[in-house]
């Protein structure tokens, strides 16, 4: 396992409740705050810079807020309340918005440079189990294709829950995971799988680290380093591609477990190591992962006394 002490800062801005974010050009931030119906942007010293958008179903309003991605100086913002998704300048001035038709909700956001990709949940008199896991818009907000085979469930809460998903693109192929079924995947931008990849240990798995723990002891590296091929994913808490690096990286966190753990995988699919992040000598929660072009990795989180950081 690496143990990565990356520059850690803690944000003293009040308020902050969500951890999603984007990042502009010059390194500045955009804090999805759901609960208050906003953006909150900030400098990368930690200078509060301004607020965008207030709860309501105007224009320039948005109302509980899903998802917020920053792409050629324009914000993106998923407005699941509005059923919408909505686009500001980087100085907060509303530029348009377009409806989702026959949304329920919205829980991901992903724009390239000619398309916006969206997790969209539809509403309970659709047949849900027959949607695409991800819908594809044009910058014009018409519907291109949807893509991606969901988890069927026999309930409409289990279908709006266990659909729940973190998604990037890079080069026409689409990667993501689920936020409650611990699997990751890459489609092209056609819908063509190309991997998916579930990360639960299998029984074989685990019965080959039982039986050698039994013949050979814990306390030898051989052990550890068996144990540390055994993915142990259950939910994801934050899920991002490094483009530049050509790595995806998935965050596996658990507070009552204390595991607060990122698994580093190539853009096949495969394993290649954990990750612990360190802050005051402990694992850190990240539960946001996101990476710059002009930086190895950025990321943001909260902690148990609710801390934000980046």
């Amino acid at each position: 396992m690496s143990n990565l002490n990356p520059k850690v800062k803690l944000i003293k801005q009040a308020g902050l409740i969500s951890a999603v974010m984007g990042v502009d050009d010059k390194e500045n931030f955009y804090f999805l705050d759901a609960f208050n119906h906003r953006i909150l942007k900030f400098s990368k010293d930690d200078r509060f810079i301004k607020e965008i958008g207030s709860i309501g179903q105007g224009e320039k309003n948005l109302f509980q807020p899903a998802g917020v991605a920053v792409e050629k100086g324009v914000v993106y913002v998923l407005d699941n309340g509005g059923r919408k998704i909505k686009s500001f300048s980087v100085e907060g001035e509303y530029l348009a918005d377009f409806e989702i038709e026959k949304a329920f909700g919205t829980d991901s956001l992903c724009v390239t440079d000619d398309v916006i990709l969206a997790s969209v949940k539809y509403k309970r008199n659709e047949d849900f189990n027959k949607h695409n896991l991800i819908t594809i818009f044009g910058k014009n907000g018409k519907i291109i294709k949807s893509i991606g085979k969901i988890i069927k469930c026999q309930t409409y809460a289990g279908y709006l829950t266990f659909n729940t998903i973190f998604i990037s693109a890079m080069d026409k192929t689409i990667f993501g995971t689920f936020g409650f079924y611990p699997v990751i995947f890459a489609y092209d931008i056609n819908g063509k799988e190309i991997f998916y990849k579930n990360l639960a240990p299998s029984i074989q798995d685990i019965r080959e680290l039982k039986e050698y723990a039994e013949e050979k002891g814990f306390d030898r590296p051989e052990y550890t380093k068996k144990e540390g091929k055994i993915l142990t994913a259950k939910y994801c808490s934050g899920f991002a591609l490094d483009s530049k690096n050509k790595h995806l990286y998935y965050a596996t966190n658990n507070f009552t477990l204390n595991n607060f753990v990122v698994l580093k995988f190539n853009l096949k699919g495969e394993f290649i190591e954990r990750i612990a992040f360190k802050m005051e000598n402990k694992n850190f929660p990240t539960v946001h992962i996101f990476i710059d072009k002009k930086k190895p990795s950025l990321g943001s989180g909260m902690d148990r006394k609710k801390r934000n950081f980046i």
